[in-house]
């Protein structure tokens, strides 16, 4: 053991650089799901929906169970009965009109007894990507990671408290802030607090 003195000092390295997160402006997003509401395979708009108003990652999403879609206590429980907690939290979010929808229409139209898309393994990246292209979403952000960003943008220039982004995407507010506060300063300007002078 050494004493204290003798203890060497490391200075830890500050955060890397935060890239932009890419993300959807409204009429975009607008634009998206209406293709694919008109697209034949009802999976390409639920997917959208899902993926967005649950702000989770695409596998989460393309592995939903029917049982974890508690249509009576309007709850999706991102992480499935019986699975090991995963390292990337999923927490259990409300569903909202849209989402019971969706999953109505997917409980009615898939013929698996267990999975709403169908499958385990079903991959619905390219099925995205091509909606993307197809109503002029640039090919850097034609990714279902930009679902997620899209959510937490739209909420905090909604005016949504950090802590309530946070929870929708099992994130640290530390990490919403970092990653996505620097996109939406008119956040900032709407708060009591950042009134400044002008609010005394």
């Amino acid at each position: 053991r050494l004493p204290a003195d003798q203890m060497p000092a490391i200075e830890l390295p500050p955060h890397a650089p935060v890239q932009d997160a890419k993300f959807l402006t409204r009429d975009e997003l607008l634009q998206l799901l209406f293709y694919t509401s008109l697209r034949p395979d009802p999976r390409e708009h639920a997917f959208v929906v899902l993926c967005y108003d649950t702000a989770s990652r695409r596998r989460r999403i393309e592995r939903l169970t029917r049982a974890q879609a508690d249509l009576d206590t309007n709850r999706l429980y991102l992480t499935p009965n019986g699975a090991r907690t995963p390292k990337k939290r999923a927490p259990t979010v409300p569903i909202t009109p849209a989402m019971g929808v969706e999953i109505r229409k997917l409980a009615l139209w898939s013929r698996d007894e267990n999975y709403l898309f169908g499958a385990p393994g079903v991959d619905m990246y390219k099925r995205f990507r091509a909606a993307c292209l197809k109503t002029g979403i640039d090919a850097n952000r034609a990714s279902p990671h930009v679902l997620r960003h899209s959510r937490a943008t739209h909420m905090l220039q909604d005016g949504a408290k950090l802590w309530d982004v946070a929870q929708l995407l099992g994130d640290t507010v530390e990490t919403v802030e970092r990653v996505y506060g620097h996109h939406c300063p008119d956040y900032l300007a709407a708060q009591s607090t950042f009134g400044g002078v002008g609010a005394l």
